[in-house]
């Protein structure tokens, strides 16, 4: 099988700086009490499904957000501390009860499809295909979920320090938080055999939540948020740190900014500009203790005691000063011939969706290295072209605005 690593770090020019001009604004937009303490909360297709505790799930209607109005519960047998939706199901966290799967086709009458019983007790799930990963605390668990009725165990990883606070899957990788340790990499390849990786030690900070974005991992640690580059996944490495929070229990990263989801304050608003900063922006403070944060289009959802919290942040006062590039471009690879990899550098004068395409002489597309929303500045990709073939190999880069294609050759 063709391996594929795709290496992307945006880098900015040597000589930058950025200022923020006045400070941006959280708003309001409309709430709903919950019957109990309102733990985890998805938000997609106009619903917001809330774990509550043990009132278990709760499905409101959120289209229009001024108004959200309840639509649906489900009652789970434990307590529900955390919801993922995939398709026509609603995987729960439920604590001692393990995975719960509701069937929430009609949202006005959720209904349970299956459940399995974990060890000991789920905290937080995601579901990615066919399988629900799940932080239980003492252990990992990979659950095959291909037949929602009848979930069954596909493999697990034992931790030993019964700490497991969360998990956040990206690539062939879980991002594990341990309470008393910091971050650990699990491979999950082969979901029947997770195998460990790699890990951040935290120090002394107790360590409740992980969201990946890329090469990096957002953790936050109680004081602080973190941005850890796992790009060599056994030796993550810290690059950069937002000190001065309060508990910071939950974080959703989206666009560039790190929406934090603090216990004892609210919610802050973070700016990631490039690799290397982390820069406080704005927070809005709650009357209650906030436990999540999910973050879709316009609207920030948070859960604050036992309600659903809908804020709205605006970004329009921002001024970012930087040394970008003047226009687009494509660099030559280097190098070039090259044996098994190569480096293929681009510029970026704006932010601005791009697809990088790897075709052979054909014509014929052979990978798709990348096909998505990227910040302005230089990026570099490395291509692994193991299992690939010598020969004459064109990439192309694509925005709205640009098209180039470049040669290179692959010597074996």
């Amino acid at each position: 099988m063709k391996y594929l690593k795709i290496v992307l770090l945006v880098m900015l020019l040597t000589a930058f700086s950025y200022t923020i001009v006045t400070a941006q604004t959280v708003e309001f937009v409309g709430s709903y009490d919950t019957p109990s303490i309102a733990r985890g909360i998805t938000v997609t297709d106009n619903y917001a499904y809330i774990a509550s505790g043990s009132s278990g799930l709760l499905i409101v209607d959120v289209s229009d957000p001024e108004n959200p109005v309840f639509t649906g519960n489900y009652q789970t047998s434990g307590t529900a501390n955390d919801v993922c939706i995939s398709g026509d199901y609603a995987y729960i966290a439920a604590g001692f009860s393990g995975l719960q799967i509701v069937n929430i086709s009609n949202p006005g009458s959720p209904s349970l499809a299956g459940s399995y019983s974990t060890p000991d007790r789920a905290l937080t799930v995601q579901v990615i295909g066919n399988y629900a990963y799940i932080a239980d605390r003492a252990s990992f668990q990979i659950i095959d979920i291909s037949d929602p009725e009848n979930p069954a165990l596909a493999g697990s990883w034992n931790n030993s320090a019964n700490d497991l606070t969360s998990v956040n899957v990206s690539g062939d990788y879980a991002y594990l938080t341990r309470l008393t340790y910091g971050l650990i990499l699990v491979s999950i390849t082969d979901p029947e055999n997770p195998e460990y990786v790699g890990e951040y030690y935290n120090g002394s900070n107790t360590t409740y939540d992980v969201h990946v974005s890329g090469d990096y991992a957002f953790v936050v640690d109680g004081s602080s948020l973190k941005m850890i580059n796992t790009f060599i996944p056994n030796a993550p490495t810290l690059y950069a740190t937002c000190y001065d929070l309060s508990i910071a229990k939950s974080v959703y990263v989206s666009a560039g900014y790190a929406y934090v989801a603090d216990f004892d304050y609210g919610l802050h608003v973070i700016y990631n500009p490039d690799p290397f900063h982390l820069t406080y922006i704005t927070g809005y403070e709650t009357t209650e203790h906030v436990y999540d944060v999910f973050v879709l289009n316009e609207y920030i959802y948070i859960t604050e005691g036992s309600s659903l919290l809908i804020l709205r942040y605006s970004q329009v006062d921002i001024n970012e000063e930087f040394n970008l590039p003047q226009e687009f471009s494509l660099s030559g690879n280097y190098p070039n011939p090259f044996n098994c990899s190569t480096v293929i550098s681009y510029e970026l004068k704006q932010p601005t969706a791009i697809r990088l395409d790897i075709y052979d002489l054909l014509g014929r597309r052979i990978e798709t290295l990348v096909n998505e929303y990227q910040q302005a500045g230089q990026h570099r990709i490395t291509w692994d072209a193991t299992g690939v073939n010598s020969g004459v190999y064109f990439y192309k880069m694509q925005t709205n605005e640009y098209t180039e294609m470049n040669k290179m050759i692959l010597l074996k």
